[in-house]
């Protein structure tokens, strides 16, 4: 597919002076042609993708312009590259040329530049004058109305047949049932005192000592299969289709799951904060029950310790004084 095919025997030129392009005709004065080229799946990002400002060579290999190969006939210049790496747009150095003005098929995009003429009249492909049906004619007032209205694409059905395909596809698909092998470990390691809330298991938490306030925690299977990732076997653009549909409706149910879990989470974190409250003001009055003021204490003992004395004191002189009366007879 290239750009520079137009109707009425004009290609797009592109002008050097003010920089638009337009449909003109070879020989108009200031204006020279730089056709644009869109090679559409020609590269395989498996095996490397041109980049943008590389030079682009007629077997469609490519390198920086620092390392031009000489040896090989250079074609044009990237100007774009797909998302995915296996389309490019390059600016030709020269222009296209096709195999006759007025019949449709007359462009070899292997060969675009061996053709006997440099303009055309039709559409390159052979299906040039084959009509769209089932798409509305709009007028131009009509047109950017529904162009905003919105619409949608469907890709059809498309086996992967190439052997290139077919090997990486398969790749794929192992190391997708390798993630799902390990997300199933896992699920399957995450239990707690031999219950595991992802394997349907119930918990029951008690927060009294009678066990007359209790939760009960419902679990859930989230296991690959209990979320309906169950497309294995990736063939087709569908099957890869499906299975991003169903992880996609899978992370909204895990979702699910985390916020009634945080529900749960959340009642028993407040319960533990209230007992925690609660064992820390029991046990503050029975330390006020069962221990004693030092100081308070002290002093006591210190009083009952000086009256000891004064009545051993006092008994002492009671005897010395019997006894000097007796020394009188």
């Amino acid at each position: 597919m290239s750009s520079s095919e137009t109707k009425y025997y004009t290609s797009w030129n592109f002008n050097l002076i003010d920089g638009h392009r337009g449909a003109h005709g070879k020989s108009s004065a200031g204006r020279f042609i730089r056709s644009l080229s869109y090679l559409e799946n020609r590269f395989d990002p498996r095996e490397g993708s041109p980049k943008i400002g590389d030079v682009m060579y007629s077997d469609l290999s490519y390198g920086s312009a620092g390392a031009y190969d000489s040896s090989k006939t250079a074609v044009g210049v990237v100007t774009w590259v797909s998302e995915d790496g296996r389309s490019a747009k390059i600016m030709n150095l020269k222009d296209l040329s096709f195999s006759s003005h007025d019949q449709t098929g007359n462009f070899n995009p292997d060969k675009p530049y061996d053709g006997t003429v440099g303009t055309t009249s039709w559409s390159t492909v052979d299906t040039g004058n084959t009509d769209i049906t089932n798409i509305t004619d709009y007028d131009y007032q009509q047109l950017p109305v529904a162009a905003q209205s919105g619409g949608k694409i469907t890709v059809s059905n498309t086996n992967l047949t190439t052997n290139k395909d077919k090997i990486y596809l398969a790749n794929k698909t192992a190391s997708y049932h390798e993630i799902l092998s390990q997300y199933d470990s896992l699920i399957k390691d995450s239990s707690y005192k031999g219950i595991n809330l992802l394997r349907e298991q119930d918990l029951t938490v008690t927060f009294n000592e009678d066990r007359s306030a209790q939760l009960s925690v419902q679990g859930k299977d989230a296991s690959a299969k209990a979320l309906g990732l169950v497309t294995m076997n990736w063939e087709t653009q569908n099957d890869v289709a499906q299975s991003l549909s169903e992880i996609a409706a899978a992370l909204n149910q895990i979702r699910q799951m985390s916020s009634e879990l945080g529900n749960y989470y959340s009642i028993v974190t407040t319960r533990e904060n209230f007992t925690q409250n609660l064992i820390n003001v029991l046990t503050e009055g029975a330390d006020k029950l069962t221990l004693a003021d030092m100081n308070e204490e002290s002093a006591n003992m210190l009083a009952l310790q000086t009256r000891q004395q004064l009545a051993v004191n006092s008994l002492s002189l009671a005897s010395q004084a019997s006894q000097s009366i007796l020394k009188l007879f």
